[in-house]
């Protein structure tokens, strides 16, 4: 299950050594424990892996690996993606940090 954020997330986003390619930053606009949709100026490619640092309320999470599931070019010059997030922990203790945000909002 994925949700539509109240508000955009800053994500900064890097690349592995290997990728050669500079950092960028960006919005999440859907979040859930698995994956999530981003919005970006830089462009991203489907298969691409990539780390996302973000916080939710006041905590920092990341650097989390994640790969681009697919990635298409909007008509407003940003990249729309969706990375999956491919390290069973971290995606356990994003989990927890939903939880715990929702609580505290309710």
């Amino acid at each position: 299950m994925s949700a539509r954020l109240p508000r955009k997330i800053p994500t900064a986003i890097s690349f592995p050594p290997e990728a050669a390619r500079q950092d960028a930053w960006g919005w999440m606009e859907e979040l859930s424990a698995s994956r999530a949709r981003l919005s970006t100026l830089c462009v991203l490619r489907e298969d691409e892996r990539l780390f996302l640092d973000f916080s939710i309320g006041d905590r920092r999470l990341g650097p989390a690996p994640a790969r681009i599931a697919r990635a298409e070019k909007g008509g407003d010059g940003f990249s729309h993606a969706e990375a999956v997030f491919t390290d069973e922990v971290f995606k356990r203790e994003l989990s927890r940090a939903i939880l715990r945000a929702l609580a505290a909002a309710a």
